[in-house]
């Protein structure tokens, strides 16, 4: 028969000091360690504290990749709301499956364009090329978290679809006019209608960051200032939303801006003739100062968490991998 606790405080204090134990390993990624047996309760509530951080970040993870401005606005909600718990930036937990989907006019429904396999939020918004998601993740990260966020986008500047689909567009728009100048589109419409289709394809593949920078009603001449956050909509010039299935090698037409305050949809052919023509060159320009500021920005705000210069990122060590996150 075990022996009566003089102290009925007792279990609750040593309750608290595990709690408080317990709570620590999760601001630094450690394992959970076992608890007394005065501790069952606790360890029943963090557990399911677990399964709510890992639901907060996977919608968390969603709203980065397929944002817009409500959406933005849930992704300050939910950042505020782990932070008042005091609890595990959720921006920095792997999600197994994320994906971005579109509408789809031509099958009419929902349809996934793309799926990133065990992203956490931080990589996917660097991957999107969203430095304005970015900052804010950093400006919700608490001190002891930021080293882990510096070493995830340390890890993630390495990978090859880091930035990958922003230079894919980037190079189809050049090949488009290099090629496009030297062709004749009134004798060579079939030429012409590839090119703009492979082009369409390319920016309908970027992420959807990447396409409200296309259609943001600042024109690219002059040279609009990238680093400001473009609208948070794929409204095309006459404000009416951006149709996927309008772009592309299926109708060989794809976006352009130029002097326009957003894009418009163009084919190729003798459509060049009527615009598209001047266009192109105009935003070859704002499509190269896109692929500069991105990294640069993503730098940035890498040497902020890591207390480094950017320039000398390339010179730290590499993790071997990303912490692992309590089971």
């Amino acid at each position: 028969m075990s022996t009566p606790n003089p102290n009925p405080k007792t279990p609750i204090l040593n309750q608290s000091a595990a709690l408080m134990k317990l709570e620590s390993s999760f601001l630094d990624f450690y394992s959970l360690t076992a608890l007394s047996n005065t501790c069952v309760t606790f360890r029943q509530v963090n557990k399911k504290r677990l399964t709510d951080l890992r639901e907060m970040a996977s919608e968390l993870l969603d709203h980065v990749l397929n944002i817009d401005e409500n959406r933005k606005k849930r992704i300050i909600e939910l950042l505020a709301q782990a932070r008042a718990a005091d609890i595990l930036s959720i921006a920095l937990i792997p999600v197994a499956i994320g994906r971005e989907q579109y509408f789809s006019s031509q099958q009419n429904k929902i349809v996934c364009k793309r799926e990133q396999n065990n992203l956490t939020p931080l990589e996917a918004a660097a991957i999107c090329g969203d430095f304005h998601v970015l900052k804010l993740f950093r400006d919700f990260l608490p001190e002891n978290q930021k080293q882990e966020a510096g070493l995830q986008l340390l890890v993630l500047r390495k990978r090859k679809d880091y930035m990958s689909l922003f230079f894919a567009a980037h190079h189809a728009l050049k090949e488009f006019v290099t090629r496009a100048l030297a062709l004749e589109f009134m004798e060579h419409f079939e030429a012409g209608d590839t090119l703009c289709g492979q082009l369409g394809e390319a920016q309908k593949a970027l992420s959807k960051f990447g396409r409200q920078v296309l259609c943001n009603p600042k024109p690219n001449s002059p040279l609009p200032d990238l680093t400001l956050e473009p609208r948070r909509s794929c409204l095309l010039y006459n404000d009416v939303e951006l149709d996927l299935d309008s772009i592309g090698l299926s109708s060989f037409r794809a976006l352009f801006k130029g002097l326009h305050g957003g894009s418009f949809v163009a084919g190729g052919g003798a459509h060049l003739k009527l615009g598209v023509r001047f266009a192109i060159e105009i935003d070859l320009k704002a499509s190269d100062l896109l692929c500069k500021v991105i990294p640069r920005e993503v730098d940035n705000i890498t040497g902020e968490l890591l207390n480094c210069a950017p320039d000398k990122l390339d010179s730290l060590s590499l993790p071997a991998a990303r912490r692992t996150f309590p089971k």
